[in-house]
């Protein structure tokens, strides 16, 4: 597909936006503003949350139920554009892609009954984070024009980043092959010992009928992992590719400043470019109080305001330039870095209009 057209100056040739950062801080609604922005703008658009809150999924017209395997539709505009939504759900993805893999119809069927395929789905290390993955890479080979990513929170930016590399470790692994292998071949690995003693040793370990699941696994899985790998490098490309934004969303915070500044380190260490960073929850300036009453009344200030509303009216004060401190903390380390501040709403942002004016600044101040 060629370069998208658009009339939103922030989106013209991007097909896919990463919206990363940790958990708690906004994310999720910060991508839904700014899907709703690019679809207004004309974008047919996806965007895929990582289970919204109830509120902002009613903002979003959602059943949260709804979008676990196809993005369902959401909005429509006068600009031609549109928006979908998609709930992140790890099992309906590795399903689907079990069964676009597998040699054949019944082996797909095996894998996914098969207990420990389930287990692995439910628990394993980097199993959310490669579900995004492989949810972006299919919806960007679809029919929108836009897809705009919630990632999974994580404190590292590499577990989500290289978490195709992960998944298809237990089927890479030699123990693991050999379990899967036939004993003549396990025979050849391990000579006088053979597969058939280690299936015995391991079987009294974990009981006969384990092994015989594990075993089928393997065997099943093992025809699925070229797809896994396959996925795995289109997504370094695709990480890579100028019709790619990252943005990074935090809070003034000193801690949250800190891990944000952490993972911009582990994305240029990736080599992969931040558009900007998203600082939110950023407390409005306070106004000032008469001269005559900036002193408070024990220390000979005017005794008409009482301690307690100066205290407040302190404490607020540096609550707001928390943000000018992390602002200043930001540039000093990636002095060509955009940053952008939201300021904190009386509430969350989860009404359908205040996540389009949320959207419309962001996607100004981004342009």
């Amino acid at each position: 597909m060629g370069p998208v057209t658009s009339t939103h100056d922030f989106l013209p040739g991007r097909r896919l936006v990463l919206c990363l950062g940790p958990g708690g801080v906004g994310k999720t609604t910060c991508a839904a503003a700014l899907s709703l922005a690019a679809a207004r703008a004309g974008r047919k658009v996806a965007v895929v949350t990582i289970d919204p809150s109830r509120r902002l999924a009613e903002a979003l017209g959602l059943d949260r139920d709804a979008g676990r395997d196809e993005p369902v539709p959401v909005a429509s505009f006068p600009s031609g554009g549109s928006l979908h939504a998609s709930v992140l759900d790890p099992p309906v993805v590795f399903d689907r892609i079990v069964r676009e893999a597998a040699e054949t119809p019944a082996q797909a069927e095996q894998i996914v009954a098969n207990p420990i395929y389930r287990a692995t789905v439910r628990h394993l290390g980097g199993a959310l984070e490669y579900a995004a993955v492989a949810k972006v890479q299919r919806l960007s080979a679809g029919a929108f024009d836009l897809v705009v990513l919630d990632t999974p929170p994580s404190v590292n930016a590499r577990d989500f980043l290289r978490a195709p590399d992960r998944i298809s470790e237990i089927a890479r692994n030699p123990a693991s092959r050999v379990l899967g292998a036939s004993g003549r071949v396990g025979g050849r690995i391990f000579g006088g010992f053979g597969a058939g003693a280690l299936a015995r040793v391991l079987g009294s370990m974990g009981g006969g009928v384990f092994l015989q699941q594990l075993g089928a696994f393997l065997r099943n899985f093992s025809s699925v992992i070229a797809a896994f790998e396959r996925r795995a490098g289109a997504f370094e490309r695709i990480l890579r590719s100028p019709r790619t934004a990252s943005v990074v969303i935090t809070t003034p915070l000193a801690f949250a400043i800190k891990e944000a500044l952490a993972f911009v380190g582990e994305l240029d260490t990736l080599r992969i470019g931040v558009d900007a960073l998203v600082l939110n929850r950023v407390e409005p300036a306070v106004p000032a109080l008469p001269s005559a009453r900036q002193g408070p009344a024990r220390d000979g200030g005017d005794a008409s305001l009482p301690d307690e509303v100066l205290d407040l009216w302190q404490a607020l004060g540096r609550e707001a330039a928390l943000a000018d401190r992390a602002v200043r903390t930001i540039e000093a380390v990636y002095p060509r870095l955009r940053v952008v501040t939201v300021e904190r709403a009386q509430a969350p942002p989860s009404a359908r209009d205040a996540l389009e004016a949320l959207g419309a600044h962001l996607g100004a101040r981004l342009a």
